[in-house]
């Protein structure tokens, strides 16, 4: 019996211009700014000036920015009235009173955040790589560290010897001169912390969710915030003012907490920005004895499923994370209904949005297992799928696509390491956007076909 798995991703769904009718517009970050405003920096390098904000340009404004990349984040000049821009690519761009200390090459910048004095700044990844530029001193990133969610965040210490880096799931790392933390906030599942602030003396630290949560470390006081009061919309930006924090929503509202009243962003279309990447594993785990003979084939369910469960849960413990909790009633969900319910449990503990299931979705991943193929997502939507033979159960094809996908294992776009494929099915298990899904399972002599499709909404 080959057991084998192959997956497919559908190029990103084409962006559209801000301001472009029923065009969506991107908010990757905020900054306050000096006199009662702020900026929002949107994902294709605009940066509105909302308030008393001044306008000081943007990367489209300069000549030979023709390299810049998509825009991750922006920093106010804690020190002078300017601003920071950062791309996926590590290039930082400076705007108004701000002072360029240059950028290097870097693949998937996420934040940045300014020393105190103005003298330099900070560029972190999502692995947690930190880079130092100009006077701002480098203390240690967490490059080398088994982090369970990407880092999405980077906090500068009042004393400017130091800092926070912050993940997705609000796992807070300190350096330097910073109060060190291993405290884990508990954010909510479906939710990804947007946002960190420091909080008054510089003993704890605000963090933001999407969901409009406010969680805090160290002394740091809660002032409220806005969890079940955003009707649909998500947080896309969050910032520390004064003695409290305020909050931008996806809708433009801005929530404020103990912190001045700032007016909201005016612009049609505004859209969270979609969750980072999930993190893949540093290796490849191979299932344990026995798990080929009970999983393929015909054989029984109960006992593939013991040894699978206990397989994943045995990896996800490597990760950080708990066991896989799965629905209640899982056994007696259809094979089709039981592949989509594991996906959404790995990805609501993780943070990631569960994806309802779709019957037009469901009969487009029947196709793609009756030809054998990675199913096809619709037309105009960014979608991924993938596809396992001779598995016999959801639960089998889950460890395998998620835990043994790398070089060494059954993906057969993965023969060695460094290829593109290698990690895809996980990748597309957690993909970053909400949406629905759709799956199949067919029985056939030499086994069962299974197949997952996940399209952005």
């Amino acid at each position: 019996m080959i057991l084998a798995l192959s997956g497919a991703r559908s190029p990103a769904a084409p962006e559209i211009a801000p301001g472009a009718p029923d065009s969506p517009a991107r908010v990757v970050g905020v900054a306050t700014a000096p006199g009662g405003g702020y900026w929002a920096a949107l994902a294709g390098g605009t940066v509105l000036p909302v308030g008393r904000a001044a306008s000081f340009g943007e990367p489209a404004d300069r000549v030979g920015s023709a390299t810049w990349d998509e825009t991750t984040a922006i920093a106010s000049d804690p020190a002078a009235p300017g601003y920071w821009l950062l791309d996926a690519d590590g290039n930082v761009q400076a705007f108004g009173a701000a002072r360029s200390f240059g950028s290097r090459s870097l693949h998937d910048a996420v934040a940045i955040a300014g020393s105190p004095g103005g003298e330099g700044y900070w560029v972190v990844t999502s692995l947690g790589h930190v880079f130092a530029f100009g006077g701002a001193p480098w203390v240690g990133s967490a490059a080398d560290r088994h982090l369970a969610s990407p880092v999405v965040g980077i906090a500068s210490a009042p004393s400017g010897r130091g800092y926070w880096l912050v993940t997705r799931r609000g796992q807070v790392l300190g350096y330097g001169d910073v109060a060190a933390t291993s405290s884990e906030p508990a954010v909510a599942p479906g939710a990804s912390v947007v946002g960190v602030a420091v909080a008054p003396g510089g003993g704890g630290l605000w963090l933001a969710t999407s969901a409009g949560a406010v969680l805090t470390t160290g002394d740091a006081s809660w002032h409220g915030d806005a969890d079940g009061e955003l009707h649909g919309a998500a947080v896309v930006g969050f910032a520390g003012s004064g003695q409290g924090y305020w909050m931008l929503a996806s809708d433009g509202e801005v929530w404020s907490f103990d912190a001045p009243a700032l007016p909201p962003l005016a612009i049609d279309g505004l859209e969270a920005a979609p969750l980072p990447p999930a993190a893949v594993p540093t290796r490849s785990i191979p299932p344990p004895a026995g798990f080929s003979a009970a999983c393929s084939g015909v054989g029984p369910v109960a006992a593939c499923n013991r040894l699978a469960l206990g397989a994943i849960d045995a990896a996800r413990a490597t990760e950080g994370y708990g066991p896989l909790v799965l629905p209640h009633g899982f056994a007696g969900l259809g094979p089709a209904a039981q592949i989509l319910a594991v996906a959404n449990a790995e990805r609501t503990s993780r943070g990631l949005p569960a994806l309802p299931q779709s019957a037009p979705l469901d009969a487009l991943a029947e196709q793609g297992a009756v030809a054998g193929e990675d199913p096809t997502g619709p037309p105009s939507h960014s979608w991924a799928s993938n596809i396992a033979w001779g598995y016999r159960t959801a639960l089998a094809a889950d460890y395998v696509w998620m835990y043994d996908d790398g070089p060494g294992g059954p993906n057969v776009d993965c023969t060695r390491a460094g290829e593109p494929g290698c990690w895809g099915h996980r990748r597309n298990v957690l993909s970053p956007w909400g949406g629905t899904s759709g799956a199949a399972a067919l029985p056939t002599p030499e086994g069962w076909v299974l197949t997952e499709l996940f399209v952005a909404s």
